[in-house]
């Protein structure tokens, strides 16, 4: 027993203490050192633990080899046995090493908490709440207090979720505008809020130029031409710009090279963070301190995550200050074209006016040397008909069918010009379908004749009457069966079918009749069909079987479409195409409206009777 009394007092007695307190170790905690060997008194180790309460445990060396550790908990499970107390207070360390020594190799003093905290609960069960044993960079051993490592990792983690609320609060500040000038405002506000500064600058780069968005803490007149040079020829914001990491100076009055601005207080502390978007580093977030070493790790990091969030929110605050620049321009644009088209307009229409009159100027001059012509026609006729001269009759018959065509064609061009001008002048009456074809057959019954063409009626005889102008309603079918005589070959057939059917007008039932033309020509190319009835459509080849034959389809198709639609009528064509060899024809359709309550078909609906 003197033998193991007189060692506790060796060990108590040097000039290096047994228990001293290292503050560097995971993640800055403190920990504790105190040895013995394993022939120390357990008494001396049992007034230790209670002459210092934070004590997690003691180290054991033995010759100055690191043995193991004994625990305060496991010390305090075992004198809670009977007579415990007394047995320990009269033997050595080693008598009871093996009833609660905790063998432990040594973890660095720089690991994580978090590392340092999964290590631990990743022990056995019931080593889970023992200390840690730590080795410092020199080489010395300590203990650290499980329960402290795991308080640490709580204030972590509290510190995480407080970084996360600042970081959702700096997301949705800045990103509730689309506003550049907004957007530049809450970051400084935000950085003045968490990471205090006396000077803040946003600034972003142009190629080799520099602009700053944003300053905070600079005087009025402050001289910005100077401000470029100190960035400019500064390498530190090129050195941010390339590594796209943050960079800290803790003095920059320790770089002699340093550039200030005059007449302000000189920088200390110098915080660098790059705005970072895509991978590529659109400009630098400055904070400046006046006192050196102001920022730490943590501030740095938080910075870091509010440039994350500013980069994105001027992004994208940039694009829409682009596309909201491109939207005025193009509204601008849109504005002088819309401007330019209506001038153009108002000469088209002027143009059109003064060829409208042009028309009628033509078809009135050329109707009055017609009209004289016409008083000698039968004159030349009949002077024909007594010469012997076979030839002289033949001139004078050409020449009395170049007057009528001519006719026609005056007669058409008047007939363009008062579409144009909107100058029909309707006389509606009720019109049977039957007997205005059965004239128009008796009228090209020579043309049908010479071509030995077969011109047959179906179901024409039981339609309702149509409701218009007799006079321009016969140009329509008679501009329709000659356009297709024209363009039928020798021995074809032309079929004119009759329909009476029931439309829709404003929830009104509105009894019509529709007449279809067909013809055994070569059909028309599907890609001309929806242009066939403008005036200035001319197109020899697609349909016409005899290229000498030219019935102005840009006239008298025209003629159609504008007398139809003035009466309230539709009318369109179908063809499968155009085709020589195979002769697919064409079907003209056209739509007319009928007499309401009257006519000779039994189907015929009273005006205004619903569906």
């Amino acid at each position: 027993m003197q033998k193991f009394i007189s060692h506790a007092a060796e060990l108590m007695s040097e000039k290096e203490p047994a228990y001293q307190a290292t503050p560097t170790a995971v993640g800055g905690l403190r920990t504790h050192t105190i040895s013995i060997s394993p022939h120390t008194p357990m008494g001396w180790v049992i007034r230790e633990l209670e002459n210092s309460p934070e004590l997690p445990g003691v180290l054991v060396f033995d010759n100055g080899q690191y043995f193991g550790m004994l625990s305060r908990r496991k010390i305090h499970e075992r004198l809670s046995r009977p007579y415990a107390n007394e047995l320990f207070m009269k033997h050595p360390a080693s008598r009871f090493y093996s009833d609660f020594e905790i063998f432990q190799n040594p973890i660095a003093s720089r690991m994580r908490v978090e590392d340092a905290v999964r290590l631990a609960l990743g022990r056995k069960g019931e080593q889970i709440y023992e200390p840690l044993v730590i080795m410092h960079d020199e080489g010395k051993l300590s203990l650290l207090d499980m329960q402290v490592l795991l308080l640490a990792q709580s204030q972590l983690l509290v510190n995480a979720n407080r970084v996360v609320g600042q970081l959702y609060n700096v997301s949705s500040v800045i990103s509730s505008s689309l506003d550049v000038n907004i957007v530049l405002d809450a970051i400084l506000n935000y950085m003045a809020d968490t990471i205090p500064y006396d000077r803040c600058v946003v600034l972003f780069f142009k190629g080799d130029q520099v602009d700053f968005a944003a300053l905070r803490g600079f005087p009025k007149e402050v001289d910005m031409r100077q401000m470029r040079k100190v960035v400019i020829e500064n390498s530190v914001y090129e050195a941010v710009r390339h590594s796209k990491q943050p960079m800290c100076i803790d003095d920059v009055l320790s770089y002699k090279d340093w550039l200030h601005l005059p007449n302000i207080p000189p920088a200390r502390t110098w915080l660098g963070i790059p705005l970072v978007h895509a991978g590529h580093v659109s400009g630098i977030l400055v904070a400046i301190s006046l006192e050196p070493d102001f920022y730490n790790e943590d501030q740095i990091q938080l910075a870091q995550k509010i440039a994350e969030q500013a980069a994105i929110a001027l992004r994208n605050a940039m694009l829409f200050k682009e596309v909201k620049v491109f939207n005025q321009q193009l509204e601008s644009a849109i504005a002088e074209r819309t401007q330019n088209l209506a001038d153009t307009m108002k000469k088209l229409e002027a143009a059109n006016a003064s060829k409208t009159d042009f028309l009628k100027s033509v078809a009135g001059q050329l109707l009055d040397p017609l009209r004289k012509i016409e008083g000698h026609k039968q004159y030349f006729l009949a002077h024909a008909g007594e010469t012997p001269d076979p030839f002289v009759r033949d001139v004078f018959t050409s020449i009395s069918d170049g007057m009528e065509h001519l006719h026609e064609v005056v007669e058409k061009i008047q007939d363009v010009a008062a579409i144009e001008a909107n100058e029909f002048t309707l006389n509606r009456e009720a019109l049977a379908v039957d007997g205005l074809f059965y004239r128009l057959r008796e009228k090209f019954s020579d043309h049908l004749a010479e071509h030995r063409q077969v011109l047959q009626f179906i179901n024409l005889d039981h339609l309702p009457d149509i409701h218009g102008d007799s006079r321009l309603i016969s140009k329509v079918f008679a501009n329709l069966i000659e356009n297709a005589i024209q363009h039928t070959p020798r021995g074809g057939k032309i079929i004119i079918k009759g329909a009476h059917r029931v439309a829709m007008n404003d929830k009104k039932a509105r009894s019509e009749v529709q007449v279809t033309i067909s013809d055994t020509g070569p059909g028309i190319d599907i890609s001309v069909q929806g242009n066939i009835f403008e005036k200035t459509f001319r197109s020899r080849s697609s349909r016409t079987p005899n290229p000498t034959i030219d019935s102005y389809p840009g006239l008298g198709l025209a003629v159609v479409d504008g007398i139809v639609r003035a009466h309230g009528g539709r009318v369109w064509v179908e063809s499968r195409g155009r085709d020589v060899i195979l002769n697919p024809g064409s079907q003209f359709h056209v739509v007319l409206p009928a007499v309401q309550g009257a006519g000779r078909s039994p189907s015929t609906l009273p005006t205004g009777a619903m569906v």
